[in-house]
This record gives structure tokens, C-alpha cells and sequence, in this order.
């Protein structure tokens, strides 16, 4: 992504003085680093600090792959998500199975339209009902509106669960219950 190249340029930058016990620090690219980190990485003559630029380009790092800005190609969590997608091929080739199974229609057209209809619907019965409501409101904050929703009350048990539960606990091992 564009907004990642800097963030890939300033790593790889160090990466090039990894192991180097005094690397050249005035090539580091500095688009990255943030008016904050400006005062901790560099000093009033212009000289970088390496272990805070190193840190500054870290947290950027950390920032990037959380907004999937950056993937890491062997990566679980971090991973590409357009990479386990199906080829155009096998998506050519499964789609009607896919959208049969998923109750969908195998166009994005008439999907599109359904879709639509049951938002707008669903908006235009929630706007119609919100008058009424007692448990919503809307607050006014610092100069903002907060939408307030009133918590539900709690609902007693019936004897006929607590009887199921206890039931339920007597024939599971020990180690599943805290009063055991």
C-alpha cells in the first residue's frame, strides 16, 4: 500500500545497519517519524538517536499491520486476507455452490437489491419505533449527541433450569464446575 512505503523504506533502512555498532544514522528516511518522536529521535543539531528512531519506526510498524496496511506473508493474525480468496478460476467454478449455500443470489446485482431493500426497511421501522422507545435516548455531551441505550433487567432463572443446570452438573467431571 502507498501509505506503507515509507513505513517499508525506514525498516529496511534498519535493517541495512542491523549489527553495525555505528551505523550512519543521517541517510535514515524520516517521513514516518512524528512531530512527538522528532523530539525524542533527533536531537536540536539534527543528529538521529537510533535506538529511539528505531523505536519510533516500530510503533509506526505496529500501527500499520493493526490497520492492514502492511501484511506479513507468513503470519496468522497479520496475514494478506486477499490471499486466501479464491482464484477468479475456482470462484467461476464454485460460485453457485457458495451462493446456494449461502441463500444468495449468484448476482451481485439481485443480491445488491435485496440486500437494500432489508436495510431500508429495517432503517425505516427502527426510525418509526425510536420515538416510542423508552429504553433509547439521546444525550447531549460536550456539545455532542451519545446514543443511550437503558440496560435490560435481569431475568430470574425458573426452577425447571436451576433443576436442568444442576442436572447437567452432576454428570459432568469435576474439574468443568467451580463447587466441585
Amino acid at each position: 500500500m502507498d501509505s506503507a512505503a515509507p513505513i517499508l523504506e525506514a525498516l529496511n533502512f534498519l535493517r541495512s545497519v542491523e549489527g553495525l555498532t555505528r551505523p550512519n544514522m543521517s541517510a535514515a528516511p524520516l517521513k514516518v517519524v512524528t512531530k512527538a518522536w522528532a523530539r525524542l529521535a533527533m536531537s536540536a543539531e539534527g543528529v538521529i538517536d537510533r535506538k529511539a528512531y528505531t523505536f519510533c519506526i516500530l510503533q509506526c510498524l505496529r500501527s500499520a499491520l493493526r490497520r492492514r496496511d502492511v501484511f506479513v506473508v507468513k503470519s496468522q493474525r497479520y496475514c494478506d486476507p486477499r490471499g486466501k480468496l479464491l482464484s477468479n478460476e475456482a470462484w467461476t467454478a464454485q460460485r453457485a455452490a457458495i451462493c446456494r449455500t449461502l441463500d444468495l443470489e449468484p448476482t451481485f446485482d439481485k443480491t445488491h437489491k435485496i440486500l437494500k431493500s432489508q436495510l431500508d426497511e429495517t432503517y425505516h421501522r427502527t426510525a418509526a419505533n425510536f420515538k416510542d422507545n423508552a429504553a433509547v435516548r439521546i444525550e447531549i455531551k460536550d456539545g455532542k449527541e451519545h446514543l443511550v441505550l437503558t440496560g435490560l433487567d435481569k431475568l430470574i432463572d425458573p426452577p425447571s433450569l436451576i433443576t436442568l443446570k444442576r442436572q447437567v452438573a452432576a454428570m459432568l467431571p469435576c474439574f468443568y464446575w467451580k463447587d466441585c
